[in-house]
């Protein structure tokens, strides 16, 4: 799609039916083939649902839509109408905890969100040089979004920071996986480097528990994580969360992530 160059988005009116997490539309803006190529936005992926979205734009004012599908199931698909306006995006925190986009009408994270710095941060008593935010993947009605990396990068630390503390508001709720083969997953990254990666393991015994951001418990076939655990970081250069997801979630709806993020000192 390419509108005049100077307009930020373009309007996505769509009624989409699709296999959840295993088919799915991809935003981006920019267009395969050019110099400048494309910058990935936002996956969707939702059963019988129509909605309307808003697609940034490249400096050449293209956006570009892609439907990804698998070989198995048969949905309706896609039906869309593409046009422009003229409205401001937002540029404040989405004042409702897991929406994201333009305008906040996305209900779960994109590729690249904001760590809500005050709204809903639920640690209470902590000195606003330590506070990095609230960190949400999605509303609770909807599900994890598909075979996508949402990141949440975040400020600078105060000079004594030796790293970062997650609580949790929530359980951890992605899909449980075996460690050889895990694809849903929380990453902390700085400096270059993966300072955590934090997941919802497959178990059948306590025994196998054993990181230090587990419980030490396993409750319906997946250990547990702690409420609350630190991670030491050095070079805070670069530093964000993110999301990592696969293309399955078999079947099942997952609640995914909601935590405050704090800078810890010594």
């Amino acid at each position: 799609v390419q509108v005049k160059s100077g307009q930020k988005y373009v309007i996505f009116d769509v009624e989409y039916d699709l296999e959840p997490t295993y088919d799915y539309l991809q935003l981006f803006s920019g267009t395969f083939g050019s110099t400048s190529g494309v910058t990935p936005f936002a996956f969707l992926s939702a059963e019988s649902i129509k909605e309307t979205y808003f697609i940034p734009t490249d400096d050449s004012g293209f956006s570009t839509i892609r439907l990804v599908t698998d070989s198995l199931g048969r949905r309706s698909g896609f039906k869309a109408s593409v046009y422009i306006d003229n409205g401001a995006p937002t540029i404040n925190d989405c004042p409702k905890l897991g929406t994201s986009g333009l305008f906040c009408e996305i209900p779960h994270c994109i590729v690249e969100n904001s760590v809500q710095r005050q709204m809903g941060f639920s640690s209470y008593g902590v000195n606003g040089d330590y506070r990095i935010g609230r960190v949400v993947s999605q509303i609770k009605t909807s599900s994890v979004p598909p075979n996508i990396n949402c990141t949440w990068p975040f400020g600078k630390p105060p000079s004594e920071a030796q790293g970062i503390r997650l609580r949790f508001n929530f359980p951890l709720d992605l899909e449980p996986q075996p460690v050889s083969a895990v694809r849903d997953k929380i990453v902390v990254k700085a400096g270059g480097n993966v300072a955590a990666e934090v997941f919802v393991e497959k178990c059948d015994t306590d025994d196998v528990c054993s990181y230090s951001w587990q419980t030490g418990k396993c409750e319906d076939g997946a250990c547990t994580v702690r409420k609350s655990f630190d991670v030491n970081i050095e070079d805070f250069s670069g530093a964000k969360f993110l999301l990592v997801t696969d293309r399955s979630d078999g079947k099942n709806i997952h609640n995914g992530i909601d935590f405050d993020a704090l800078f810890i000192g010594s």
